[in-house]
């Protein structure tokens, strides 16, 4: 039997909480990082996986584990985000990864987008992503400014 007939996609906000602390492991695990640059908590994975309109979360489950996910979102008119996508690494390469981003591209229609953008800063991710058909868009620049302790509201203000 080969793998693909095993493997299960499943609605995030339908993982039960032992699901959702395998799902923290794998993220940890793969040494993902929330929006915030912070690493994953059991609070963050709740919020990502729960039942939200403009959201969508999936999880590929082998044999009662979950072995990937795909988180993606509706950011505005005419386009989706693939934020997280990642599969163990024992199960890459068979076509895990392809079938949780098909799940999402599949559900997008009824978002009426016309776009699904992809950003990573992961080599990988984007040599995998343009293997299902996703090219190059426009460039953007990512910036932050990280707030700390030493900037009061004062100097701030100046």
């Amino acid at each position: 039997m080969s793998l693909m007939s095993k493997v299960t996609i499943n609605a995030g906000f339908a993982c039960s909480g032992y699901e959702l602390k395998q799902l923290l492991s794998l993220m940890q695990e793969i040494k993902e990082v929330n929006l915030t640059g912070e690493k994953f908590e059991l609070n963050d994975v709740v919020y990502y996986t729960s039942r939200h309109a403009e959201r969508m979360f999936y999880v590929a489950i082998v044999e009662g584990k979950i072995i990937g996910y795909v988180y993606a979102v509706l950011e505005g008119a005419g386009y989706v985000c693939l934020y997280f996508l990642a599969v163990k690494k024992e199960y890459q390469g068979q076509g895990i990864g392809k079938l949780l981003v098909n799940k999402v591209i599949a559900q997008v229609p009824r978002w009426k987008a016309k776009y699904i953008y992809s950003l990573s800063t992961n080599q990988n991710m984007t040599d995998f992503i343009s293997h299902l058909g996703f090219s190059e868009g426009e460039k953007l620049t990512y910036m932050k400014l990280k707030l700390t302790d030493k900037i009061t509201a004062t100097e701030a203000s100046k």
